[in-house]
């Protein structure tokens, strides 16, 4: 008799940590979605997110500097930087009064998709 109280004192003990556990996670993934929101919002009022479509696929370009500049310099990241323009911006602050920086993303980084839009 007092195994199957015990025993069923751990099944509720259990099962009050698993639903603990799933409304956690629940929780960290409305946040996430939140802050990914305000993220992308804060991208493109900083000119950082300018998706442009290249045949079935969006690529991110971000621009800056001088449109009508000598030179337009294409600067592209190595794999795992989705962050690259908003890194290199302080360094390339005296080049961008004479020349236009596009930064391209490539096709499935982090703000470009590689996805189909038919789909």
């Amino acid at each position: 008799m007092k195994a199957k109280k015990i025993g069923k004192i751990i099944l509720r003990v259990l099962l009050i940590i698993f639903i603990l556990f799933v409304v956690f996670v629940i929780g960290l993934f409305v946040f996430h979605q939140i802050k990914r929101n305000e993220e992308m919002d804060l991208l493109k009022e900083k000119g950082y997110y300018n998706p442009v479509s290249v045949g079935d696929h969006n690529i991110n370009v971000a621009k800056f500097g001088n449109p009508n500049g000598k030179h337009t310099i294409v600067a592209m990241a190595g794999m795992g930087m989705g962050d690259y323009p908003v890194s290199v911006r302080k360094a390339t602050a005296e080049v961008e009064k004479d020349n236009l920086l596009v930064f391209p993303q490539r096709a499935g980084g982090e703000k470009s998709n590689s996805r189909s839009r038919k789909r």
